[in-house]
């Protein structure tokens, strides 16, 4: 008997509500669990090396590599709603280094079904996840060297300008 996964929508109803939940745990466990808890609620401050665009009319820090690409969706209202480059060059003052970089877009049936059918960039998965409690389609990308996910990251851009 397989039990389903949970998201954090199941468990929260807004970011506030995330933002209350880790304000109230602070004083209760030790300091670099809180950081922990903060990195895997998506409160974490990022510390990599980033640029500064707006998106939405808000002002957000990208990592460098893929503020080109990030700022393309957006203009092209693909809706960017979280990223992480995952170049060791780009994280090297972070506490959680990044093992793969990922890409999140806000959700659209017709375009996970279209990337389902044209989408074919190996080193580059694509699911359907939740971010910010809201559901994304994730580009996730995994490599061995930065050298190899720059030329991941180049080949994800080059599918989304055809």
């Amino acid at each position: 008997m397989s039990e389903e996964i949970k998201r954090p929508s199941d468990f929260f109803k807004s970011m506030d509500e995330v933002k209350a939940y880790a304000d109230s745990i602070k004083d209760k466990v030790p300091e670099d669990i809180y950081e922990d808890i903060l990195f895997l609620l998506g409160l974490e401050e990022n510390t990599a090396i980033t640029e500064k665009i707006n998106i939405g009319n808000v002002e957000v820090d990208i990592d460098s590599y893929i503020v080109d690409l990030v700022k393309y969706l957006d203009e092209k209202g693909y809706k960017p709603m979280a990223s992480c480059s995952g170049l060791q060059e780009e994280h090297q003052n972070s506490k959680h280094q990044p093992k793969q970089g990922y890409l999140a877009i806000e959700y659209s049936p017709m375009f996970f079904k279209y990337l389902f059918d044209f989408f074919g960039i190996e080193g580059i998965t694509i699911d359907k996840s939740e971010c910010f409690l809201k559901p994304c389609i994730t580009f996730t990308v995994k490599a061995d060297t930065d050298e190899e996910m720059k030329r991941l990251w180049d080949e994800l851009f080059e599918f989304f300008r055809k």
